[in-house]
């Protein structure tokens, strides 16, 4: 395993910009949004907690079908964990008339 810094891999570097920037603006909006609601908006509590139940009934509608989306798209079109994390590429597929030397030596 390779013992260099993860800040040498690009998409390490792109993740972590991506998450960096849009991890703030997702906690603002979680507080922020309710509070501007209460004092901007004289809201009461039920119409602050029917918001809080549209944020999350729009991650139903849009985040689990995007997320089916992107797994059906052709892999080498996305970053992949594999590449973000450094792990070693899988072996390829022997040919299927092939046996191992083991199975040959021993008949199985």
């Amino acid at each position: 395993m390779s013992s260099g810094s993860p800040w040498r891999i690009g998409d390490f570097r792109t993740l972590f910009t991506a998450t960096a920037l849009t991890r703030p603006g997702t906690d603002i909006g979680y507080v922020g949004l309710p509070l501007i609601a209460v004092t901007a908006l004289d809201a009461s509590a039920g119409q602050v907690g029917a918001l809080a139940t549209l944020g999350t009934l729009a991650f139903l509608v849009v985040g689990l079908p995007a997320g089916a989306w992107v797994d059906r798209m052709r892999s080498s079109r996305r970053p992949s964990s594999r590449s973000t994390c450094r792990l070693p590429d899988p072996p390829p597929p022997r040919p299927a008339g092939r046996r191992s030397r083991h199975r040959a030596a021993h008949g199985t």
